[in-house]
């Protein structure tokens, strides 16, 4: 059976009962193919007459991605790349065309935000004349064309897209080029910070201010003299974590952070004693439930946060903050090693705002406040009673009202005409 590659159209001969058995589904699979093709031109504007467009990778797995698919009388495939990928792809873009194995790499310039820009148009000799569209237009930014070569001023994040040169006079495509502009990195902001003493602790990370292209981080920690493990967090992509070697080193432990892009480096350390970065996470299910029949108090409990590994061996203490809503200062109870505490002068009727934080017994800060409850005060509930006497009270009155009305002399009534 022959194959055969025409214009990113795979066709492959079939049998003649296969042919008419398939005749109306071929005559879809055309049209569909037709389609594909005509959006890949206007939206791609890669140039490429009818051709498929893949990553390297999806060409080399038999195609993933934005695929037309249909078979019948032609197996016909056609691939487009989505703007998305064009613009934010870390790998090169591929493109395969015309019935044999030619690849085109559409390479990543990454330039300075305000610097000057020249593009090259592949290997192309000084004297060739080319032209240059972006995204498929003709480029509109202030430019200069010398030869193969495309100039621009004082770049922007408006520069960024994907620029491909024709060589005149056909307007064959010899390069293209996803330009991103950006800046280097400045010095990251490092925090370290251990929530599970003694098990180990972590670093945190961020840029002040972005850079707009891909920036990494490398991170080296070391202690007594020698490199420790480093796992990145599944979560925070700019977090990691560290065991502790040992627990009471005297030696302090240093970390460097380098955030790295295509344009520059820049990186920060800091040095810490084990004992300066303890710090629990707050208290956890803070509760306060009012007690009954004592309208001056409030029961408030809570338990120790989930993440410090070892309560026994390192217990914690507490620091219990109240204060009714209407006031703005608060009160203030420390605890050892207790999770609750009886508030026993709360106002009554009052509602009431409470917070727990908790620290090592010994070493570390305090940790963040906990989500603040509210409870009141238990309030007496007022019940309405009508005493037996009362009822009889009121009976005898109006008995003796009614006998008094009726023993009037009939002179003292009045008189109706």
């Amino acid at each position: 059976m022959q194959r055969y590659m025409l214009c990113g159209l795979k066709i492959v001969e079939k049998t003649e009962s296969e042919m008419m058995a398939n005749l109306v589904t071929s005559l879809c699979c055309v049209v569909l193919a037709a389609v594909v093709v005509a959006y890949a031109q206007r939206r791609s504007q890669l140039g490429l007459l009818a051709c498929m467009v893949m990553r390297h990778e999806d060409i080399t797995q038999g195609g993933v991605g934005a695929c037309a698919y249909a078979q019948a009388y032609y197996t016909c495939v056609a691939c487009v790349p989505s703007a998305h990928d064009l613009m934010n792809a870390d790998d090169s873009v591929e493109f395969k065309r015309s019935g044999r194995e030619q690849f085109q790499v559409a390479r990543i310039q990454y330039e300075r935000m305000g610097s000057d820009v020249t593009m090259q148009c592949g290997s192309l000799d000084n004297d060739a004349s080319v032209s240059w569209k972006v995204n498929g237009t003709d480029v509109k930014a202030q430019h200069r064309l010398e030869g193969p070569r495309l100039m621009l001023t004082q770049v922007s994040l408006g520069h960024n897209g994907l620029y491909s040169c024709f060589q005149n006079p056909h307007g064959e495509r010899r390069d293209t080029i996803n330009l991103r502009i950006g800046v280097p990195p400045k010095e990251p902001t490092v925090t370290c910070r251990s929530n599970a003493y003694p098990k180990g602790f972590y670093c945190s990370w961020h840029q002040l201010y972005p850079t707009y292209i891909p920036t990494n981080f490398e991170i080296d920690v070391q202690h007594n003299q020698r490199s420790l493990e480093v796992q990145k967090d599944p979560v925070h992509k700019n977090r990691c974590h560290v065991r502790f070697p040992e627990v009471f080193s005297s030696f302090p432990y240093t970390v460097n952070v380098t955030a790295v892009n295509a344009l520059g480096k820049a990186f920060f350390t800091i040095s810490f004693e084990e004992s300066s970065i303890v710090k629990p996470d707050p208290p956890e299910r803070v509760m306060a439930t009012p007690i009954r029949y004592n309208t001056r108090r409030l029961e408030v409990s809570w338990h120790s946060p989930a993440t410090w590994p070892d309560i026994d061996n390192f217990p914690l203490k507490y620091f219990l903050r109240y204060r009714p809503l209407i006031r703005e200062q608060w009160q203030h109870v420390e605890l050892s090693d207790s999770t609750s505490h009886t508030i026993t002068d709360a106002y009554a009727g009052k509602e009431y705002i409470i917070q727990v934080a908790a620290k090592d017994t010994e070493i570390g800060t305090w940790s963040d406040w906990s989500v603040a409850v509210h409870a009141t005060p238990w309030i007496e509930e007022l019940v309405q009673i009508t005493s037996t006497t009362e009822v009889e009270f009121l009976t005898v009155y109006l008995s003796i009202c009614f006998t008094l009305a009726l023993s009037f002399p009939v002179s003292l009534q009045p008189q109706y005409e």
